[in-house]
Parts: C-alpha cells; structure tokens; sequence
C-alpha cells in the first residue's frame, strides 16, 4: 500500500498593479482603497508598510482594504503590498509594492477672469472657460450657489457649462469656483452677464415716410419678428406694419441681429407715436421693446 498524496492548490505569487485612490488629502476620514493587480486568492491579505490589515477579496484581480481615519489623519506616504501565504511551503509570496500618499490639504482657488463674460439670453453655446489659480481634480464651478457640469483643464483652468435655464432670461449670473473640503474653499465670484434681445432705434422723430430704422440684436436668431406698433399697446397685435427678422415679409431664415427699415414697401406710416416689438412666430412672446419715435406730419 502507497502512501497517502496530497493535492494541493498551489497559490501563485500575488502581482500588485494599482491603488485606488493613489492618494487622499489630509483629514479626509476613514475610506477603503481599491487594489488591484492579478493571481489573488481568498488568503490573499494586504499589508501596510509590512502590517497585514483586514482584506476582503473580490476576485483574482481585486481586493480591498479599509483605512482608518488615523492612517490620514496627517501628510505621510505608505507601502502597500499583497501577500499570499504559501500551501504545503509552496507558492503565494509577497507582491511589490505600490504607494499610497497623504498629501497636503489644497488652498482655496481663486477666479480671476471669465471668457466670454457675455452669453445670449437662450443662447446653445453655453461653456464659459474659467481662469484662476490652485484648481485640482475635485474643483468644480458654481453658477448662483448652484453646482454645474465642470472640467478642469490645468491647475489654472477649467471650463463650466451652463444649463438652458442660465440664459432663459437676461441679467447677471455669479461664477464661482469651489473645492471641497479638507482644506479648498470657495473663491470669490465673477459677474457673467447674460444679454436680452434689445430694440434700437435710429431716430425719435421722423416723418410718416420715414425710415425709421430698428436695430436687433441678441436674438434667438429664429422665426421672429418685428412689428410697429402704436404706443400705449400691448402684446402682438395691433401692428401698423411689420416684417420678419430677415427684413421680408416673406420668411427664408432667422437672424439673431441686424437692421430693419419701416415703413416697408415704401408705405406710410400714421401720425402718431409707436414703439417697436420683437415678437416669437406662433406665439404672442414680445422678446423686446423699444423706445417710443414720433410719426409727425414734417412739411417738405
């Protein structure tokens, strides 16, 4: 009779490729690192600089292991490793090591300039490009207090998008730039103005052949357009004379600015005082309002 042979599961000796996060500020609290790497069995620990701390094994490429708030509580640098006990003195063995880093708490960023400082009221381009100093990887940007979509592109720059309702209306937004706690802060803000549809006109006083011309600008630059209307009035009807935006009471395409002449067709216009109104086609929207011309009865 032979003697008894004994099958084992020979380990294989544990490879440590990656920690995540590879480092944490200072004064961040208790948090569990990924690690990953390949060849980890269920025996298979993590020690920190040589200490075996309590591992749990997600599979042969990941295990994770807790950290105290202890451990970063303070800047320091730690050496992970993998280590796999060996069956029968046989196979496992330690893997090399990784680094863990506590670093600094970050200072507060600051914001020095915005590019455009003017968007469109409904405008669709919508990224304002932020510059200013000591940006890192978790600063993001505020619009009124409220949280946006951020990407930082260096430690001095970064770029916000705004939603719709940013620009549904005009007036003046605040950036700001915030990084969270350990350490950062919020930086001061910066005015970003979102410009309305305006009406301009090019004279107070005219005759009832006019011209009188009406300048447009910051529209949405779609089915709009401009009527004259007698002063006192309200909404879009009522006009005297009118045209779309592209300067044709016939549409092809929108414009977001431009000039128009009144009266069209070499008309006339009553005596009277009007005012001009930016209307949105199918709706009775008014965009703008201009100041109030006077239609005089002016003798050759």
């Amino acid at each position: 009779t032979s003697a008894t042979v004994t099958v084992a599961d020979i380990p294989s000796l544990p490879v440590l490729t990656s920690v995540n996060p590879s480092s944490v500020v200072a004064g961040t609290g208790a948090l569990t690192l990924q690690v990953g790497g390949s060849g980890f069995a269920g025996t298979s620990v993590v020690q920190v600089n040589g200490v075996a701390r309590p591992t749990t094994h997600v599979s042969a490429t990941a295990l994770t292991v807790a950290v105290s708030a202890e451990d970063v509580a303070s800047v320091t640098s730690y050496t992970l490793t993998v280590q796999t006990p060996p069956v029968g003195g046989q196979g496992g063995g330690t893997s090399a090591a990784q680094t863990f880093g506590v670093v600094p708490s970050p200072p507060a960023p600051t914001l020095t300039s915005l590019s455009p400082t003017a968007v469109s009221q409904g405008a669709t381009a919508r990224t304002v490009t932020v510059t200013g100093t000591n940006f890192i990887g978790s600063t993001g940007a505020q619009v009124n207090g409220s949280a946006r979509a951020t990407g930082v592109q260096s430690a001095t720059q970064l770029t916000v998008t705004l939603l719709a309702s940013d620009v549904a209306s005009g007036g003046t937004l605040s950036i700001t730039v915030v990084t969270p706690a350990p350490g950062g802060g919020t930086s001061s803000g910066a005015p970003l103005t979102v410009v309305g549809p305006s009406l301009t006109l090019g004279a107070t006083t005219v005759g009832q052949s006019g011209p009188v011309t009406v300048t447009f600008s910051n529209g949405p630059g779609g089915r709009e357009w401009v009527g004259l209307f007698p002063a006192g009035t309200t909404g879009a009807s009522g006009y005297v004379d009118w045209q779309w935006v592209n300067g044709s009471q016939t549409f092809t395409v929108g414009a977001a600015s431009g000039t128009l002449t009144f009266p069209t067709s070499g008309g006339t216009v009553p005596v009277g005082q009007y005012v001009a109104r930016w209307i949105q086609a199918g709706t009775s929207g008014v965009l703008a309002t201009s100041a109030t011309v006077t239609v005089a009865d002016i003798p050759s």
